[in-house]
């Protein structure tokens, strides 16, 4: 079973403990692979990449990142959920579904509660300490994919996946300082109605080397829906642009 694990507890030490944690759990059927993000709107593109990257095989996506900005609606931490994205099962915190919903690929999800799934599989006690974890990527999320993964029937209920409405964002700066956005290639009226200056141009290879950032469609998303990347040859646009992930477009 192919198995992808997307976090931002992304230190040598804390992948290194949920690799393992997840192998011992899954067992030899478990072929791992890890994307460390550092913001939650980063794991969403790299979801999608993800999805995109299995190429209609089945598999786990397992997607958490701690959300900006929700301490007041999620007081005691945001739940863990899950749901299907074709033939993959997602599990994570749904901060982190928002690009899937946008392109389709995900609408449904359940939201899990960790005392209440711990204690229907696991000794009270054991099911105490794990919901009172600081580290629940490790404690709970592999529990909770494994037994998603065996089958078990989980308690949960409906789930939200969150929506960041009309607005547009840089979601990663690759290595050469490109911005991928939140913008779809597919949807041209997006395009159309970006408030940005700048002109599209298809293929990067196309972009002159005049010193201006523009608008090319990029490698990242599902099929023939490409996310928009902001470009400027030869230069890093997040450099001369002051850009960053989470940088609204």
């Amino acid at each position: 079973m192919q198995i992808t694990i997307i976090s931002d507890c992304a230190d040598a030490n804390a992948r290194g403990r949920q690799e393992i944690r997840y192998k011992s759990l899954i067992g030899d059927s478990a072929n791992l692979n890890f994307i460390g993000v550092s913001h939650d709107l980063e794991a969403a593109g790299c979801l999608v990449d993800a999805l995109d990257a299995y190429s209609g095989t089945s598999g786990i996506i397992v997607v958490n990142v701690a959300p900006r900005g929700t301490k007041e609606k999620y007081p005691n931490g945001i739940p863990f959920c899950f749901g299907k994205a074709g033939n993959i099962t997602v599990v994570g915190t749904p901060n982190c579904f928002t690009l899937a919903k946008k392109l389709g690929l995900m609408s449904e999800i359940q939201e899990t509660d960790v005392y209440t799934v711990c204690s229907q599989f696991l000794p009270e006690e054991e099911a105490m300490r794990i919901s009172e974890s600081q580290f629940r990527s490790y404690e709970y999320l592999p529990h909770l994919t494994n037994w998603i993964f065996q089958g078990k029937d989980i308690n949960a209920k409906i789930g939200e996946i969150f929506d960041f409405g009309n607005d547009n964002f840089v979601w990663y700066v690759d290595c050469f300082g490109n911005c991928k956005t939140t913008i779809v290639y597919e949807h041209d009226q997006e395009l159309r109605n970006s408030t940005s200056d700048y002109d599209f141009i298809e293929r990067l290879t196309d972009v002159p080397k005049d010193g201006k950032a523009y608008f090319t469609k990029g490698s990242s998303g599902y099929k023939d829906k490409r996310f928009i990347e902001i470009v400027l040859q030869r230069q890093s646009a997040a450099k001369n642009l002051n850009l960053e992930v989470g940088s609204k477009i």
